[in-house]
């Protein structure tokens, strides 16, 4: 017996995080449903892969994978798929393992492959309704990685001591940003082994916090064919000093605690975060098969590290919703007029068909 139909299991999955995440975007900011947009102008910027090193700056071994394959049923004519394996090191998430839903099209022929990557331990929302569109649209395999904990151990900064036990946990932090990156790699290895996986067609799109991971994979992976990115980040340290939520609640613990200003907080993370940085990573993709969507009163997200993302990617096609960081993800329901989810669509059909 298959699954319920793609539209019921979406229905019932993300109404309680769409209610919510309305409820939220309408008190603090309106509607989002106006927008500016910037086309990619081929020539007008340097190439982004001028940033480059030599050396891949996210290496590991290249080795095969053993994924636990366990089939759940079928939406439409997709076969759904449960893969798990384990991370190649502490990756923040139950047991340090990667799980991900797959829906696999075995007919045809090979097809496209989108990895859709989540808002680490928050919001389900974005990922999950960007999948149903991928598979309802149904040209294209879809990899939907499930990131029910959080990559940053926000309690652990917020509780750090002193100076030096604060950098240790930076430090950890960033250990398993990059870790994640590369477990999203090994990912890619086994999915391009796949017989119903066009490997010269493989995509990623990620959301807010998880457009860190997208951006290392495009600065160092060749296999990527296109990208989007959702309330993109560059500059991490300059959010953690802007930011609401949790950087505000490690702010309000470490300042007063470490005797430094918001200013002096920025200046001792840049160095602790630069080598996951976008602004100092680069990407070899073709900024002609990259979109970005940020927000143009976003204060989570400074306009100068919206400005170095966009610069250190060469410049891609840009939709700066008329909204705040949170606000504009109303542009992903019907109040926003799904703008943001039928432009991923969109993009994905053109630049992978």
């Amino acid at each position: 017996m298959g699954l319920p139909t793609l539209g019921a299991r979406l229905r019932l999955f993300g109404a309680a995080a769409e209610i919510a995440l309305l409820l939220v975007t309408i008190v603090l900011t309106g509607c989002a449903t106006r927008w500016i947009e910037v086309p990619y102008a081929p020539g007008s910027f340097p190439t982004a892969t001028a940033l480059l090193t030599p050396t891949d700056q996210f290496a590991y071994e290249r080795a095969p994978e053993l994924v636990s394959n366990h089939t759940e049923g079928t939406v439409d004519r997709y076969v759904v798929r449960l893969l798990r394996f384990p991370s190649v090191d502490k990756n923040g998430q139950a047991d340090h393992m990667v799980t991900v839903r797959y829906y696999e099209d075995p007919t045809g022929g090979p097809k496209p492959l989108v990895v859709v990557l989540p808002i680490w331990g928050s919001f389900t929302y974005p990922s999950a309704v960007v999948t149903g569109d991928l598979v309802g649209r149904g040209r294209v395999n879809v990899m939907r990685v499930l990131g029910a904990e959080r990559v940053i151990d926000w309690n652990a900064l917020a509780e750090a001591p002193d100076p030096s036990a604060f950098r240790v946990e930076v430090e950890r932090m960033v250990a398993r940003v990059r870790t994640s990156v590369i477990d999203l790699r090994r990912l890619l290895d086994w999915a391009e082994m796949r017989p119903f996986v066009d490997a010269t067609r493989i995509a990623m799109v990620g959301f807010s916090q998880s457009t860190l991971q997208v951006e290392a994979v495009m600065a160092s992976d060749v296999r990527l064919a296109a990208a989007v990115l959702v309330m993109g980040v560059a500059h991490p340290h300059r959010i953690f000093a802007t930011c609401s939520g949790w950087p505000a609640i490690v702010r309000n613990a470490v300042l007063p605690r470490f005797g430094w200003t918001s200013e002096e907080f920025a200046d001792n993370l840049a160095p602790l975060v630069r080598s996951i940085d976008a602004a100092h990573l680069g990407s070899r993709l073709d900024p002609a098969r990259l979109l970005i969507f940020d927000a143009e009163y976003d204060h989570c997200v400074p306009r100068d590290a919206r400005e170095a993302l966009w610069n250190a990617t060469g410049r891609p096609a840009r939709v700066s919703i008329l909204s705040s960081h949170v606000g504009s993800f109303l542009a992903m329901t019907f109040l926003g007029g799904n703008h943001i989810r039928q432009r991923i669509v969109e993009f994905f059909d053109r630049t992978l068909q």
